[in-house]
């Protein structure tokens, strides 16, 4: 689904550079 890869995207991106 789109939307579970958007969502996971973003976890996936602040993960990798967390703030």
């Amino acid at each position: 689904m789109i939307l579970c890869s958007r969502r996971l995207a973003k976890a996936l991106e602040v993960r990798m550079k967390p703030k």
